[in-house]
């Protein structure tokens, strides 16, 4: 389900026995620049790991999206079977490292996704 930690992608690749995680995405569809293809967003991801289930440490991040979202019409064999595809770019601004909220902009960081 949720809880992506999109702020940790290059730093939690060390395996854990237990983790809790959710998200809330904020999503803003009517731009104050009207596109309509295009919709702004805010993301924040909080939860927990722990190695022995007895003692926990804090994870979390907040940050903001991007998501491109082409339409077609489906007026032909090849546009009923490809589905649009939407392209979306985060980019979290603070991540939790031991137990306080630090800055992530000076790691370059940033999550690409693609969905159908």
């Amino acid at each position: 389900g949720g809880g992506r930690m999109r702020g940790y992608a290059d730093s939690l690749d060390v395996p854990v026995n237990y983790l809790w995680s959710n998200n809330l995405d904020i999503t803003i569809t009517s731009s104050p620049f009207h596109l309509d293809k295009v919709d702004l967003g805010l993301f924040f991801d909080i939860g927990q790991i722990s190695d022995t289930g007895t003692s926990w440490d804090w994870v979390g991040d907040a940050g903001l999206g991007l998501q491109v979202k082409p339409t077609w019409k489906r007026n032909s064999w090849l546009t009923t079977l490809l589905r649009p595809v939407s392209f979306k770019i985060e980019l979290p601004l603070a991540r939790i490292e031991n137990d306080t909220w630090v800055s992530t902009l000076e790691n370059n960081q940033w999550v690409f996704s693609v969905s159908y």
